[in-house]
């Protein structure tokens, strides 16, 4: 009997790893008008470990809007936490981290960004989905970057990317930072939002509540372009 636990444990991890990689996600779940499927896909990404995973920013995937390209995204540790002694990771005492993404858009959009809250409501509805399944997510980042075209005959975002050689290439211009802590989420939907995925259940009734979500103030943090992110 003592030397069938090992083995069934290993059966169970083994088990547990042909099922992680058979749902691996491979494409975003529609987050604006989810079906069932698209909840469990969200849920099933939970993170509980110290930095966000990249299946979880796989399946929460990059802005819908055109004028706002994905420019990558990162994991690290929150600046402003002070972390006492070792950095160990306890229920009672987590490793915060920020969640920091690289928006490239356009020198209009750019501009409209800062204060247009309809503009801002995708990246807020994504920065709250983000807080509330990383349970150790402090606040989630959008370091805006813009590109002033056009530039050489090009005329769209998407063909400036196209034209450089390397992603890492893909540089603009800015000078803020749209940041969205789990303090702020708490308040503008009235509840603690790391509650709202506490169950599958809770987590559905979250994301219908979205449909609806109203955008509120963000905090704006200055910067200048990649400078921002440091």
């Amino acid at each position: 009997m003592i030397a069938f636990v090992p083995t069934l444990a290993a059966v169970i991890l083994a088990g547990f790893g042909v099922f992680r990689l058979a749902t691996k996600p491979t494409a975003p779940a529609n987050i604006f008008r989810p079906q069932k499927s698209d909840i469990t896909a969200l849920y099933r990404e939970k993170s509980r470990g110290k930095a966000m995973t990249s299946r979880l920013d796989t399946v929460v995937g990059s802005p819908e809007n055109p004028s706002l390209l994905d420019n990558g995204s990162e994991s690290v540790p929150a600046t402003n936490v002070r972390i006492v002694g070792t950095q160990t990771k306890t229920d009672a005492n987590p490793l915060l981290f920020s969640n920091r993404e690289r928006i490239l858009t356009t020198e209009d959009v750019y501009a409209l960004l800062q204060t247009d809250l309809s503009l801002q409501r995708e990246l807020q509805i994504r920065a709250l989905i983000k807080l509330s399944l990383s349970k150790n997510c402090d606040r989630v980042q959008y370091a805006v970057e813009y590109v002033s075209l056009p530039i050489g005959g090009i005329t769209t975002l998407e063909a400036y990317v196209a034209s450089q050689p390397e992603p890492d290439d893909v540089r603009g211009q800015g000078g803020y930072t749209l940041e969205y802590s789990a303090d702020w989420a708490s308040r503008v939907l009235g509840k603690e939002i790391k509650e709202t995925s506490s169950s599958r259940a809770a987590f559905a009734a979250f994301m219908k509540e979205m449909e609806t979500y109203v955008p509120s103030e963000a905090l704006i943090v200055p910067g200048t372009g990649r400078a921002a992110l440091g």
